[in-house]
């Protein structure tokens, strides 16, 4: 079978290489708009997360974790991965175990309240607390 013409082969390629740029430019078009709706669904667009600089957390800071070093020096033992647990503790940040508890507790406690009453007062004022199960003679 005899080779095409050559302007044939430059022709075809040609095409070819449009369409693979065609095709990058669509995905990179529909990469670039999925990351815009993505970012205007879903709340992103936050500044990038500042890493803290490691220096900042020492377990003097945090009460509990010196205990916990105090317990493992008696036994003659070391924690040198300690340090990574300091931010968990950071009482500025995250308040201490009887706030956390305490907010964990009454987060929602003033809304459902009011829920409660209202729904209540909605029951007592349109009469629909019996559902017709009383006690009467009806079987």
């Amino acid at each position: 079978m005899p080779s095409p013409p050559e302007e044939e082969k430059h022709s075809s390629l040609d095409t070819f290489n449009c369409r693979i740029e065609l095709l990058g430019r669509r995905r990179s078009q529909f990469i670039k708009s999925f990351h815009f709706i993505s970012k205007f669904k879903m709340g992103g667009g936050h500044t990038p997360y500042k890493v803290p600089d490691w220096r900042i957390y020492k377990i003097e800071n945090a009460p509990e974790l010196v205990q916990v070093q105090r317990a493992l020096a008696s036994h003659g033992l070391k924690d040198p991965w300690l340090r990574n647990e300091v931010w968990r503790y950071n009482q500025q940040e995250f308040g201490t175990h009887w706030a956390r508890f305490r907010l964990a507790l009454f987060r929602g406690f003033k809304w459902g309240l009011l829920a409660a009453v209202a729904t209540v007062a909605l029951e007592r004022t349109l009469g629909g607390g019996g559902h017709g199960h009383g006690h009467g003679d009806h079987h």
